[in-house]
């Protein structure tokens, strides 16, 4: 795929799904500058009113007004894991999940944004195996909030693995889930995202329409430390439609493709920053620190396996073990 391109472009996915990619914007171009319809144009989000929702427009501004290589994103299908919703374990947290779930405002819905950026972790291998650790942010999925939620969850972060040899590997994704609908919706990853063990990473994911939204990712991660941004426009799998009931920020352990978990690689901690979502229309902000924390354990063992706690407003910390 070429660097460059002159208008939105539609990429046909092997699964069936299509993606697009917007013009990247051009050298130099001081995005704090721009009009909202040249934002538009890129596909990058508005500017949050900075009187309105003081820490999205903070947010906005740590994301946008610096300078950005932005690259045309190359995708692959992710072949051997699945993601689920937050499954609830039998001794108490979560088998899959730990960070932060905030649920929407009363009378109100968080279809507007969700964002967070991390340092990326260098990972311990502690079976043997192949390991994963996913680090996430995202919108629905979690039935605790309401069981409506586990069929719907659209996320965004990075993908790392470690074997037994202490090789590691790393790769940013996003998926739609479309859980219990029998929609094969893959996770899509994009391989010329540069993501750096101990660089910070960055992603957002700006709802457009219930059905659509644009991911957005910058890595501290290009050559000589340089920050490398990507922007995809997503669509939702047939028949699925975003809910906006939760926020979430979330290390997670898959599953394997015959739904058994995998192992959580030994990522010391992680801590999300800037953990801020938005209702719809941007007309109010949300963040972690108003939600709860989750912790995953293993319902075999009764070990626990990760602890999400919120530290304050906008900081939640994920710890191994």
């Amino acid at each position: 795929m070429a660097d460059t391109q002159d208008g939105p472009r539609v990429h046909k996915l092997r699964s069936g799904f299509n993606v697009t990619t917007f013009p990247l914007p051009p050298h130099g171009m001081r995005l704090t500058d721009a009009s909202p319809a040249e934002l538009a144009q890129h596909g990058l989000p508005p500017r949050p009113d900075p009187d309105r929702h003081p820490a999205l427009h903070a947010f906005w501004l740590k994301n946008f007004d610096r300078k950005l290589q932005f690259i045309v994103p190359q995708f692959t299908e992710i072949p051997n894991i699945r993601h689920l919703p937050q499954q609830p374990s039998v001794i108490g947290g979560s088998k899959n999940w730990s960070g932060a779930v905030v649920a929407a405002p009363t009378a109100q819905l968080i279809g507007g944004a969700v964002g967070g950026q991390w340092n990326v972790p260098v990972l311990q291998n502690v079976d043997g195996n192949v390991d994963y650790c996913m680090i996430w942010v995202g919108i629905d999925g979690d039935p605790t909030v309401n069981p409506n939620l586990a069929n719907n969850l659209v996320q965004a972060g990075t993908l790392l693995t470690v074997d037994g040899s202490g090789n590691l590997t790393w790769l940013a994704f996003w998926e739609w889930l479309a859980q219990g609908l029998g929609i094969n919706s893959p996770d899509v990853g994009i391989m010329n995202m540069p993501v750096r063990f101990g660089a910070t990473f960055a992603t957002s994911i700006w709802i457009t329409s219930p059905t659509t939204a644009n991911v957005y990712m910058t890595s501290d991660s290009g050559p000589a430390g340089a920050s490398v941004g990507t922007i995809t426009s997503i669509a939702a799998p047939p028949t699925v439609k975003l809910i906006g009931g939760c926020a979430e920020w979330i290390v997670e352990r898959p599953n394997d493709l015959n739904g058994n978990l995998t192992t959580l690689a030994n990522y010391g901690s992680v801590e999300f920053a800037s953990a801020t979502a938005a209702t719809t229309g941007l007309q109010g902000s949300v963040l972690a620190g108003q939600g709860s924390p989750i912790v995953m354990t293993d319902p075999t063992t009764g070990n626990t396996l990760s602890t999400g706690r919120i530290v304050s407003g906008e900081t939640v910390v994920c710890t191994y073990g």
